[in-house]
């Protein structure tokens, strides 16, 4: 019953969408573009992230490494 409900909903307004003609869609690539940057960003923005997390665990590694060099009584060959 409801799918029905949603179904009736959808296609009453398909019917009052309005058809546009090729050349009226420039404004579409403007969307498009904005969406594209907003990708390219989140993109960017996860980058910086792997590039946190890598600095991070190279951090915390040469700490460890420098921990168990300079602790007493490990003797390194």
């Amino acid at each position: 019953m409801v799918i029905g409900v949603l179904l009736r909903r959808m296609i009453v307004m398909l019917g009052r969408v309005e058809r546009v003609a090729v050349r009226d869609l420039r404004m579409m690539r403007g969307f498009f573009m904005i969406a594209a940057l907003g990708v390219l960003r989140g993109f960017a923005m996860m980058l910086g992230g792997v590039v946190v997390m890598v600095g991070g665990f190279f951090v915390v590694f040469v700490d460890v490494v420098t921990a168990h060099y300079f602790s007493p009584g490990v003797k390194l060959s």
